[in-house]
């Protein structure tokens, strides 16, 4: 299995602001992306200002564009709301864009994985993930 070097999140609010932020105290790369670009800079911003000394604040990016966010990625970590038509909509788009190798990852708690994963090319790279 290869190293997950850069991730990426998409969604701002509160899970995926903090699911950026857990990432980004381990001293990953992190871009954050959201169609709301205020509350997408606001996250980034307050990431930022929470930053221990020893953190490369270089490492939290804020995406203006789901292109952008997703160059380079190993890991993408969708984080919005509990809706299957917009999860699935984000995630075709996500396959079209990002490299084949890219590992897919939903933050849902309830939805089906499977019925996301069906809009995309990797069943077999696409995971469930749940964070508190």
């Amino acid at each position: 299995m290869n190293k997950i070097g850069k991730i990426a999140v998409i969604g701002a609010g509160v899970m995926g602001a903090g699911i950026a932020a857990a990432i980004f105290r381990k001293g990953m790369v992190v871009t954050l992306y959201d169609v709301n670009q205020e509350l997408l800079h606001e996250a980034v911003n307050n990431i930022k200002k929470g930053a221990r000394r020893n953190l490369n604040i270089d490492n939290i990016i804020g995406a203006n564009s789901l292109d952008e966010a997703l160059k380079g990625v190993d890991l993408v970590i969708e984080a919005v709301v509990e809706n299957m038509d917009l999860k699935k909509k984000i995630f075709a788009e996500v396959d079209k864009i990002a490299s084949p190798e890219t590992i897919l990852a939903s933050n849902t708690s309830s939805l089906s994985i499977s019925e996301m994963a069906s809009v995309t090319n990797r069943q077999d790279k696409f995971v469930g993930l749940h964070f508190f």
